[in-house]
């Protein structure tokens, strides 16, 4: 066996044993999630507080995410592994040039960037999604902490200010007590914006080393490697805007689409309301032309103001959309350009894609 053979064989057991103790946790997030599951429905029956029954309810759930968690992370160890099994799917054929020290040399280095960058990206993409797995829990408690407090501080008030339920020690212990929620369920919501603030940090990383990990092929190659990643970064960029312009497209809908849904249900309430009211017929009919004429002037209007916006936004985005595919252009041919071997070919055809951007940007 090469060592080529060795290494795959090496890294390809190691992912076996990763995937073994994944998935030892997750079976154990199962079976706690399930027994915390079974202890609280019948937890009133055997007489548990309703506090108990609830931490065991609010616990099974944070485990059966976790376990989904688990269960994700498995599965990219499993296909990680399946795919060292092949190893031609690198370009390396490992019959060939067995004597030869340089081959194995490169095929060596080729395979150790290969294990390295893909364990640098299963890291950082696990430490992303433990981030925001986090941030989402953390928030979740800090929101229950949240309105818990909501709920308690009317009833405070109300005692601080006059109330005769409890003594001055218990009004004491009470105002702990909810001063104690409160603080809480602020240092959670705190907490988990620092967890997903981590999580897009981590992302960021990962479209980092995905982008290295594209360009590996060509890492000898100072140009092609130099072309090829800026290919990838305007293509992350491209992919970007089209998210955030699908995002604002939805928001702008979505508040139209509202401000009609209120209209309307203003005009039924109000029609309803001076249906059961005691106002004469002719008052009743005025209030209802008026409340009709205003609703239906309001609609027209939100909706010719949400279809002038996107009229607007649809021509800004068709001209920004012409320049970035343009700029995709460019780069896919300064990459097509950097991979030519012959010198000369390669510079002239360097001079013609200048050139017709030149000539482009003068049109």
């Amino acid at each position: 066996m090469s060592k080529a053979s060795e290494l795959i064989q090496s890294h390809a057991d190691d992912l076996v044993v990763q995937k073994r103790e994944v998935d030892r946790w997750w079976k154990a997030y199962l079976v706690c999630a399930i027994l915390l599951l079974l202890l609280s429905v019948p937890g009133a029956a055997l007489g548990l507080s309703f506090e108990v029954i609830s931490f065991a309810q609010i616990g099974s759930v944070i485990l059966l995410f976790l376990f989904m968690r688990k269960g994700d992370e498995a599965r990219d160890l499993e296909a990680e592994r399946l795919e060292f099994e092949r190893p031609e799917l690198y370009g390396l054929d490992l019959s060939d040039a067995e004597n030869d020290v340089e081959a194995q040399k490169t095929r060596l280095s080729f395979l150790g960037r290969e294990i390295v960058s893909r364990k640098r990206m299963r890291i950082v993409r696990n430490r992303a999604r433990y981030a925001e797995a986090s941030g989402i829990i953390l928030g979740s408690v800090a929101l229950t902490f949240l309105v818990w407090f909501g709920f308690s501080i009317e009833d405070f008030l109300r005692e601080y200010h006059g109330g005769t339920r409890y003594t001055e020690a218990e009004l004491y212990e009470y105002e702990l007590e909810v001063i104690s929620i409160g603080l809480i369920g602020l240092v959670l919501f705190g907490w988990a914006l620092t967890r997903f603030r981590s999580a897009r940090s981590a992302r960021r990383e990962l479209e980092r080393l995905e982008i290295e990990h594209e360009i590996m092929p060509v890492e000898d190659k100072p140009d092609a490697s130099r072309a090829r990643k800026l290919l990838l970064i305007n293509q992350r960029n491209l992919g970007s805007y089209y998210a955030v312009n699908k995002f604002n497209s939805r928001v702008s809908i979505g508040v139209a689409v509202l401000c009609i849904i209120a209209g309307i249900c203003i005009t039924i309430w109000t029609i309803n309301a001076v249906v059961a009211s005691s106002a004469t017929e002719q008052n009743s009919k005025l209030v209802i032309a008026a409340v009709g004429a205003a609703n239906a002037i309001m609609i027209n209007v939100v909706a010719a103001i949400v279809l002038r916006l996107q009229a607007t936004i649809s021509s800004n985005v068709n001209a920004f959309h012409d320049r970035l595919v343009r700029s995709h252009d460019i780069f896919l041919a300064n990459v097509i350009a950097a991979e030519i071997e012959d010198d000369g070919v390669r510079r002239d055809t360097l001079a013609a894609i200048s050139k017709a951007i030149g000539l482009r940007s003068k049109s």
